[in-house]
């Protein structure tokens, strides 16, 4: 299946600089920011990733890594506002997003994390690598990983207001809930 899912993409998503030196400081910058596409979401866009908002604007996004609210304390997508995958899984989510609003039409998906470029993966890397939070990394020198396909997303449930709902712990979280190989109730 993985195969299947990436066939879709030319590649990981590369070494493509940040063009802006901090986060948008006001309102009318965030709009203008999100409306045009950054060279980021240009480049995505070329590599045949898509915006997941342009095939249903009721699913939310907030990209952790574009503000400080991360492990790493940092904003780490300077020049990514959007959440963009591979056309198959963006449809996924999509489908996903209409189950979970024939049942619960009050709540909506909300998008964490979608494609990340390999140069952050470094970073992230970097700082996990020798100590136990290693293991919820990927490492990049093994190859890229799923978000660097465009073939991962995190999401969450938020309600109408836009406010995320409590998932048992915080993203990013380095704990044994986190573990893929135990399921808690």
């Amino acid at each position: 299946m993985l195969l299947g899912l990436m066939a879709g993409c030319r590649g990981p998503v590369g070494e493509i600089e940040h063009g802006r030196d901090s986060a948008p400081d006001s309102v009318e910058e965030k709009k203008l920011l999100a409306a045009a596409d950054s060279p980021m979401e240009t480049r995505l866009r070329e590599m045949g990733l898509v915006d997941v908002q342009e095939l249903d604007a009721t699913i939310g996004v907030h990209l952790v890594y574009a503000t400080e609210e991360n492990f790493m304390g940092e904003v780490l997508y300077r020049d990514l506002h959007k959440a963009f995958l591979l056309p198959e899984m963006a449809e996924r989510v999509v489908r996903a997003q209409a189950l979970l609003k024939a049942e619960r039409p009050e709540l909506s998906l909300m998008i964490l994390d979608a494609a990340r470029p390999l140069s952050i993966q470094r970073k992230m890397f970097h700082l996990v690598a020798g100590t136990p939070r290693n293991i919820y990394v990927s490492n990049p020198k093994h190859g890229p990983g799923l978000h660097n396909y465009g073939a991962a997303v995190d999401v969450t449930l938020a309600d109408t207001l836009g406010r995320q709902l409590d998932m048992g712990t915080e993203f990013d979280h380095f704990g044994l809930e986190a573990h893929t190989d135990i399921e808690t109730q």
